[in-house]
């Protein structure tokens, strides 16, 4: 996932451009999601091939998504920012959530 924040991070207003667009255009916000099923569906099957649980396979892989778009969102609002970081910080405070008795 940092590889994509990395090199999303050098196209920041290319992103920030096309997430605009996304949010204003239903057609591409459904393309996006089944876009991130697709990936989803990726991450699973590798996780599932290198001996991991299928239904851990796809929870860790859902998760790992969902903080990664998450993490962009708050980049879009917050230009001081370094995705890449963020995606660190978002995946870490997944963690802390549920690696609690919370």
């Amino acid at each position: 996932m940092n590889i994509a924040a990395a090199v999303l991070q050098l196209r920041r207003d290319e992103a920030r451009d096309r997430r605009k667009l996304i949010n204003t255009t239903p057609e591409l916000r459904e393309r996006e999601l089944m876009a991130f099923a697709s990936v989803a569906k990726t991450v699973t099957d590798a996780l599932s091939e290198r001996g991991t649980e299928e239904r851990v396979a796809r929870v860790t892989a859902e998760a790992a998504l969902a903080a990664f778009r998450v993490a962009f969102e708050y980049w879009g609002e917050h230009p001081d920012r370094e995705l890449p970081q963020l995606v660190d910080e978002t995946l870490d405070e997944l963690k802390r959530v549920f690696g609690s008795d919370a």
